[in-house]
């Protein structure tokens, strides 16, 4: 493709006929069907730490490896990063202005890890799939974080696995091990930068800023009786959060709240998630958690307005 080939990466939902047009597409139904794979492979499996993946991987030289250690090698770039930009002080209590330091620091750090992981694409691809990279942590101006940022990080995979960097043995450890360190890090950038939730629903969405830790997590524990012996009500039992939550992305999820809001009870600050108790199986609240995520993000113009549309993800 020459350069005059290119196609820009650009948001192009303006309105609500282009939101139809875009829910009724073919990209709308692959971004769904890319989070079902990758939900699918990591049921009944657990975490896995960054030194523990490149540990086991010691003999490993493919492709999908090699790429994923470079995707980790670059989010714990951008984490040492927040300790060389320490947060100003400002009149306002939410949205550091040294976020926006940092973020300027990433767009440029980024580059050279893309390239490296693009290889021969790099020079087709790059700034495509680097535009999504960026945007998954958050705003610059207005200094916020949402589950519109989260979809941009799943769709950087998606370029990637697109373009053939990933095999099907690869899938769990995109979840397991790349975007749980992607969810670290941006727990650290909540707090050291106090993000403004973006959108937020208050009481009324299922977390402050994230939303995929529960889809995922509630996909994870699905068939796990071995690994997680955990029902659904469960989930708050101090034991349970002590024993699963370095193994278990929901309960890791369901833990963070709990350690953030300490002076509120759990179903007063997260009623949607506490709701899920009565649920029966994990199998009906990762069903439920798919249709949620569709209705209240994918398909809401506030999210979709923002989603990025180039030639590895046509606005089709």
């Amino acid at each position: 493709m020459s350069l005059a080939e290119r196609v820009e990466c650009i948001a192009k939902i303006t309105d609500l006929t282009q939101l139809n047009y875009f829910i009724c597409g073919k990209t709308h139904s692959d971004i769904i069907d890319f989070i079902k794979l990758l939900s699918e492979s990591i049921k009944g499996k657990i975490l896995v730490q960054q030194h523990e993946y490149e540990e086991s991987g010691k003999e490993r030289s493919d492709i999908g490896f090699n790429s994923i250690i470079n995707i980790l090698k670059l989010l714990s770039k951008l984490d040492s990063n927040i300790d060389e930009i320490p947060p100003i002080k400002q009149p306002m209590r939410f949205g550091n202005k040294a976020f926006q330091t940092w973020y300027d620091k990433t767009n440029q750090t980024c580059t050279s890890y893309i390239s490296d992981i693009l290889k021969e694409n790099s020079d087709e691809y790059l700034q495509e799939v680097k535009s999504y990279f960026v945007e998954s942590f958050g705003n610059r101006s207005r200094v916020d974080y949402g589950t519109g940022h989260e979809l941009n990080f799943i769709l950087f995979l998606m370029c990637i696995h697109r373009l053939g960097a990933f095999q099907k043995n690869d899938l769990p450890d995109l979840i397991l091990v790349v975007f749980y360190r992607y969810i670290l890090l941006m727990r650290r950038l909540q707090s050291i930068y106090l993000l403004e939730p973006a959108g937020s629903r208050g009481v009324w969405g299922l977390d402050d800023y994230q939303f995929l830790p529960f889809l995922f997590g509630s996909a994870q524990l699905i068939n796990s009786n071995e690994l997680f012996p955990v029902l659904t009500n469960q989930i708050l039992d101090r034991s349970i959060l002590e024993i699963y939550s370095a193994k278990s992305l929901y309960i890791n999820s369901i833990q963070h709240i709990l350690n953030m809001k300490t002076n509120v009870y759990f179903a007063e600050c997260s009623p949607i998630l506490y709701s899920l108790t009565s649920v029966p199986t994990w199998e009906k609240i990762y069903s439920g958690m798919i249709k949620m995520y569709v209705a209240e993000i994918l398909n809401k113009f506030p999210v979709a307005q923002h989603i990025l549309f180039g030639s590895l993800i046509p606005f089709k």
